[in-house]
């Protein structure tokens, strides 16, 4: 969900009735019902429910949406976000590769429909693990068996291993980079998000965040030969699952970079230490160790896993970058007082101090970034 949601449900179901009937000119009878704008995890994109419902060559049709909308100007968690890029790498991976992902649509940039651009896209049934309360602390994941969760952790971590193997041409693969004119990569990377620092924080000093950017600027690892796309928020809380746990589809995009598959898989068991110690909660028993994650992606993938304390380090950094912009969205929002610290002192910032050996950080409390979307 976005921080601050702004649609309004019943504007939106008569701006997309007439929309959708635009697109469809051979149809009749198009209505768009049921709209609903639901709470859950995420931070950016604001995210609508549909049933779409029409009449083409004599032959009734009626199809549950997803509309993935962008945040208005200045509220999002990104300073830019490219949505053509996004339609055109899901539409990509769902035509040349095995990996799920819903079926688009649509793409309109135009904002005087539903206020931001958005992407239309076939509904995925099936179930989510949520961020908010974590999947770890509550929610139908900890009623599976150990083995079931064992299993469904490594039938996800086995969807992003057939994505990191998705061949793609260097074209493609140029129009993902976070920044354009630059090689893919980490190097690449680092600078995005010391600008990403520069735009979020409006000057305000962050230790330890500062300390992080300098160390993941000296310590850059040499992998340039170990590019693969990446989908950026590698987790399973972006992924649908089936009543037997299998990923049936993997979601939001909207941070896919080229770099070595240690940028997901950095992400992925920093994800899993966040709502684990990074927040207080015990590890499922089926919810691997970060060796065993690293050691059964080595064993799907056939990689040699390199560089994961760098990795998990740089994870750790941009969720710490993250908490810096979403406290600042969230104090305007009246959400947060203007004094809280959040910023500085969170699971990630602290996960990211314990990391680098530096002092942990030090407020008036600790909030999670996925806690705080709520």
């Amino acid at each position: 969900m976005a921080i601050v949601n702004s649609i309004d449900p019943q504007s939106a179901e008569i701006n997309l009735t007439a929309w959708l009937a635009a697109k469809l000119p051979r149809a009749t009878d198009v209505r768009v019902s049921n709209v609903t704008i639901p709470s859950g995890s995420g931070g950016s994109n604001e995210t609508v429910l549909l049933d779409a419902a029409w009449t083409e060559d004599g032959q009734q049709h009626t199809q549950r949406m997803v509309a993935r909308v962008l945040p208005a100007d200045g509220a999002g968690v990104f300073p830019d976000y490219d949505l053509q890029v996004e339609f055109d790498l899901i539409a990509a991976v769902g035509e040349h590769s095995s990996v799920p992902v819903p079926t688009v649509r649509w793409l309109e940039l135009d904002p005087s429909v539903l206020g931001s651009g958005f992407i239309l896209m076939d509904f995925v049934a099936g179930r989510t693990l949520g961020d908010d309360p974590p999947f770890t602390a509550a929610g139908w994941f900890l009623e599976l068996t150990t083995e079931q969760q064992y299993e469904l952790h490594d039938g996800a971590l086995k969807a992003l291993v057939d994505f990191h193997a998705v061949s793609w041409n260097e074209q493609t693969l140029a129009r993902v980079t976070r920044r354009s004119g630059t090689a893919p990569g980490i190097a690449q990377l680092v600078k995005y998000y010391e600008d990403y620092f520069t735009w979020a924080s409006e000057g305000t000093p962050n230790p330890t965040v500062e300390a992080g950017l300098a160390w993941a600027h000296e310590n850059q690892p040499a992998d340039s030969d170990r590019h693969v796309l990446c989908h950026g928020d590698a987790r399973v809380g972006n992924m649908i699952f089936d009543d037997e746990n299998r990923v049936t589809a993997v979601l939001d995009w909207e941070a896919a970079a080229v770099a070595a598959p240690e940028y997901d898989l950095g992400w992925w068991i920093l994800l899993n230490r966040h709502h684990t110690e990074g927040i207080g909660v015990p590890r499922p028993q089926g919810l691997p160790s970060t060796e065993d994650v690293a050691k059964r992606y080595e064993e799907l993938s056939g990689r040699t896993v390199e560089n994961l304390h760098y990795y998990e380090v740089f994870a750790a950094l941009r969720l710490s970058l993250l908490m810096v912009r979403t406290a600042r969205l969230m104090k305007d929002a009246g959400y947060l007082p203007q004094e809280s610290e959040m910023a500085i002192d969170n699971p990630a910032s602290q996960i990211l101090a314990e990391l680098l050996g530096l002092p942990a950080p030090s407020s008036a409390g600790t909030t999670s970034f996925f806690g705080a979307l709520s």
